[in-house]
């Protein structure tokens, strides 16, 4: 986990640097590093997954989900992919 300066992490996010997927029979462990821009927000209860880069002044929003390898630019808004909330 990189962060950058000043970066503000909300309340129950969740931030995972692997991900397992079943196939078959076999399990698939995927570790990648999660990069964090200087400025940004990660709101709260946002999920981010391995392999994701959130650029410098960019905005994570409430209940975000980034799949792994997502990309948000900077000064980007990310609002997309929801996580269902129970």
């Amino acid at each position: 986990l990189v962060v950058g300066d000043r970066a503000f992490i909300g309340n129950r996010a969740y931030l995972s640097a692997h991900a397992v997927k079943k196939t078959g029979d076999r399990y698939l462990l995927y570790v990648r590093k999660i990069r964090i821009g200087a400025d940004s927000m990660i709101a709260y209860s946002a999920h981010v997954g391995p392999g994701v880069v959130v650029g410098n002044r960019a905005h994570v929003e409430a209940g975000a989900g980034l799949y792994p390898n997502t990309r948000v630019g900077d000064g980007e808004t990310y609002d997309r992919e929801r996580v269902a909330h129970a």
